[in-house]
């Protein structure tokens, strides 16, 4: 996903960081003030190797390799266990498991045993009990070392011993027959070696095997004396007896919920501007339209107030970027022949008579005769400026019925549809009467266009919204250039996909810009009786034209 797309999102949908943000603080308060009352029990163990001095001196590169080992002795489940049958009371492995925490210093071999229950006397239980099961199971580990050869020896002494048992009684069963009796009192007992020499050579070699693992199994006892391994780790502080309830870290608790908060809203507001139906940014517009943008149009905070000053007096700002967009428009203008320029809007408050007026504006400067004809039937701008009165575009097509719009006011003759400006070489045409057949329709779109051609170099059509009536639309397709106002606010996208299907074919001359937001100020009536809104902009100071150097220039004759 692109960084503009992220970027924009959170622009757009920035409250939804915000308030998650504020919900991930909230959160672990609501928590602190609802949960019940909870006491500490803190033991310090020192986790040091077997060694067989008293004293552990370790030489280890890594000084927390042995007690991180026993760390996992200190929250195996087999402890645990053991713990809640010595302690009672319905304790579990479970319950111990989440009621203690085994916190160790690292580079030091210092471990702190630390439980937390709703009693303060159940919290010291369970840690010293915590700590005298550790140093149990330590002892049982640290037996003696040597023993298991001893054993095999003194059953191999054992099983020696049987076998010397049943040589010997089979020695007195050969030797019996020549012990003195009655009958043989004075014969003399001949030697073992005579009566049975295998059986006293075996007994001297059992004798001989057995004093061996006798002196085996002294002298492992003698080096298991000198070199038994001791119990050097040692408790630092018994379990303490909690006096205060354990104030929860709210401080680190709520700055952890608001940059959690805050990464989950940044992700829901991406999620939100994605899968909204609105256009997020002007990369999204441009996108939907085919065609960049032009920019957007400078806000004008006076523009309010004197709408004259669109037509007569622009700021240097907006002078400047409208010339850009009037430079641009010419470049689709055909040697010798009239450009023409049709404004007209995505929808309704869409900018189209200030960006019309603007253009009108820049042209002129430029040293052409130009035309700024009123065509937007809903609200007639243009015309209540500038031409009210007048007969407007019924006495451009030459309408013989035109004068009776000025049968009220002389200040028009009957037959003059330009209305003049303070703006040399720029007139405005009014739409005039709009029951009259000269009223802007479909079937006279070409007509208007040709007629006002032979009156000027440049003819510039407010048009308004593009489907505000057929006569726009077919007005869009019959000039040279189309500049389409867009509202510098969230756009259904499916209204821009609209537009564009629309003017697909105008996409090489056309020149959509952005134009800020505009509101719904009062209402008016038009000249039919109609209301009509009028375009509001969003203001800044207003700055003095300068005049600007002409940057075209025509020599055509006016019709």
């Amino acid at each position: 996903m692109e960084l503009w797309f992220v970027i924009n999102a959170v622009r757009r949908y920035w409250w939804i960081p915000l308030l998650a943000a504020l919900l991930g603080v909230l959160v672990p308060v609501g928590l602190a003030s609802t949960g019940s009352t909870r006491f500490e029990s803190e033991s310090i163990m020192l986790i040091s190797p077997p060694s067989e001095s008293q004293v552990q001196v370790d030489f280890t590169n890594d000084p927390d390799r042995y007690v991180i080992g026993q760390l996992a002795v200190l929250e195996s489940r087999t402890l645990a266990e053991r713990v809640a049958n010595e302690v009672g009371g319905g304790e579990t492995a479970d319950s111990i498991e989440e009621s203690v925490v085994i916190d160790h210093i690292p580079r030091t071999d210092i471990v702190h045993v630390t439980a937390t229950t709703s009693d303060p006397d159940r919290s010291r239980l369970i840690s010293s009990t915590m700590v005298s099961a550790y140093f149990e199971l330590l002892d049982d580990q640290v037996g003696d070392t040597r023993q298991p050869e001893i054993d095999l020896i003194n059953a191999d002494i054992a099983s020696l011993e049987k076998e010397l048992d049943g040589v010997d009684a089979s020695i007195a069963a050969a030797i019996a027959p020549y012990l003195p009796t009655a009958d043989n009192n004075g014969s003399p007992i001949p030697a073992l070696e005579q009566v049975a020499p295998q059986l006293v050579s075996r007994r001297q070699i059992l004798l001989n095997e057995i004093d061996q693992l006798l002196a085996t199994r002294t002298e492992l006892a003698q080096l298991e004396l000198n070199a038994k391994l001791r119990v050097t780790s040692r408790v630092v502080q018994e379990a303490t007896l909690p006096t205060e309830e354990t104030v929860p870290p709210l401080v680190r608790y709520s700055v952890a919920g608001a940059l959690l908060g805050s990464f989950v809203g940044l992700l829901i507001s991406v999620l939100v501007a994605r899968l909204s139906r609105r256009a997020l940014d002007e990369s999204q517009v441009s996108e939907a339209l085919g065609v960049p943008t032009a920019g957007e149009f400078p806000s004008w905070r006076d523009l309010a107030k004197h709408r004259r000053h669109a037509v007569e007096r622009l700021p240097e700002q907006v002078a400047a970027f409208v010339e850009e967009i009037a430079v641009r428009t010419e470049a689709h203008a055909v040697a010798g022949a009239t450009l023409t320029v049709a404004v007209v809007g995505v929808e309704r408050s869409s900018g189209t008579t200030t960006l019309a007026a603007s253009l009108a504006n820049r042209y002129a400067a430029a040293g052409s005769q130009v035309l700024l004809i009123d065509a937007d039937a809903r609200d007639s701008e243009l015309t209540r400026l500038f031409a009210s009165g007048s007969p407007g575009i019924a006495a451009l097509l030459g309408d013989p019925d035109a004068d009776s719009a000025t049968r009220r006011d002389r200040t028009h003759s009957r037959s003059n549809p330009f209305s003049p400006t303070s703006v040399a070489g720029l007139s405005v045409i009014g739409i005039g009467d709009k029951s009259q057949r000269g009223a802007v329709r479909r079937q006279n779109v070409n007509e208007i266009i040709g007629s006002a051609s032979r009156h000027a170099h440049v003819v510039v059509i407010d048009g308004g919204p593009l489907f505000d009536s057929g006569a726009t639309v077919h007005l869009a397709n019959a000039v040279d250039v189309v500049v389409l106002a867009i509202p510098n606010r969230r756009l259904f996208t499916r209204a821009l996909a609209n537009v564009a299907a629309q003017l697909d074919r105008r996409r090489g001359a056309l020149l959509p810009v952005l134009m800020p937001a505009a509101r719904a100020d009062r209402k008016r009536t038009n000249s039919d009786g109609h209301l009509a809104v009028v375009e509001v902009e969003t203001p800044i100071v207003e700055i003095d034209r300068q005049p600007l150097e002409a940057s075209v220039s025509r020599h055509n004759d006016m019709g």
